[in-house]
């Protein structure tokens, strides 16, 4: 073999070399074999090397998908961080007034939730408060119930009867998947309170009983009104009236927190209007609830809660 300077000074004898080509035809680099003794390599030499150098290039072409991935996921996990601060941005304030005071808390098991609530001055001492759970979790949830979250105002504002404001939204979250044949559906409580009156009107709509501690002395589920909204395109609703003459304390949910506390929901509910009966003050009612079940749990689903406090 023919000794030239470049291998003589290198101590290389024999060499191979068999480029790496990757996937879109580009040459990454050259897979080298060399042997300090002068020999020839064979056919047999030639194809272990192909194959070693197109194992090679699909390590790369892996490594450089997994570059693209992670960089994706992290673009995505920053949209997502940005939509969640939209959605809880548009959250209503709570309200601490002489004859009401009104809290929420809100945490979901994804990125994003399909739980929302609002509530809005109707009138001077009246208060349209609603809680609605979309049907599953993350981006598709959310944007339904931000859909949603849009009418809320002027429809709370405009109409305030609780038996239209479901019907309307019954109607809103049916026609949004009526031309495409598919179907999703929201449970809802929505009610309205005059402080002045000293009534609560509400209609619920498929959702978990709210509850109300009446006068500190009685515990009433509120669990009528309607089925579950965006089934069909008519609703047969129904509302309640009570009247409160003490103090009393509301509490709105979604089933996120009885799943949590307990798979038999009855017994669920049970273990709660024991927690208001004991902490009937909405703010430490809350505290209560999240020190109890929700802090250090991994949620399977979205919570949300609201309490009231009216005098």
């Amino acid at each position: 073999m023919k000794k030239l300077d470049v291998t003589y000074s290198a101590n290389i004898g024999s060499y191979l070399g068999v480029p790496i080509i990757l996937e879109d035809n580009t040459m990454f680099g050259t897979l080298c074999a060399i042997d300090p003794s002068p020999h020839k390599f064979d056919k047999k030499d030639l194809e272990l090397m192909q194959t070693l150098a197109n194992f090679i290039a699909n390590a790369i072409e892996l490594g450089q998908a997994y570059e693209i991935i992670l960089a994706e996921e992290q673009r995505v996990k920053k949209e997502l961080e940005l939509a969640k601060k939209v959605q809880t941005s548009v959250l209503s304030e709570p309200v601490q007034l002489e004859k009401i005071n009104i809290q929420a808390y809100y945490q979901s098991s994804e990125s994003l939730s399909g739980d929302m609530y609002s509530w809005f001055e109707i009138s001077p001492n009246k208060f349209g408060v609603i809680l609605i759970d979309v049907m599953g979790h993350g981006v598709s949830a959310a944007l339904i119930s931000m859909s949603i979250r849009s009418l809320l105002k002027g429809l709370i504002t405009s109409i305030s009867e609780p038996i239209e404001v479901i019907k309307e939204l019954n109607h809103h979250i049916f026609s949004l998947f009526n031309s495409t044949h598919q179907s999703t559906y929201a449970t809802a409580v929505y009610m309205v309170i005059d402080t002045e009156l000293k009534t609560i009107e509400y209609v619920n709509a498929g959702h978990p009983s709210g509850l109300l501690f009446l006068d500190q002395k009685t515990m009433k589920r509120m669990d009528e009104g309607s089925i579950i909204l965006g089934i069909f395109p008519n609703l047969k609703v129904d509302k309640q009236l009570i009247h409160y003459n003490e103090p009393s304390t509301i509490m709105l949910y979604t089933d996120g927190l009885t799943e949590l506390i307990n798979p038999v929901i009855n017994d669920a509910i049970h273990t709660v209007e024991n927690i208001i009966i004991g902490e009937p003050d909405n703010l430490q009612l809350i505290e209560e609830i999240k020190k109890e079940f929700v802090n250090g749990k991994t949620l399977k689903d979205d919570i949300c809660l609201i309490t009231v406090n009216v005098e």
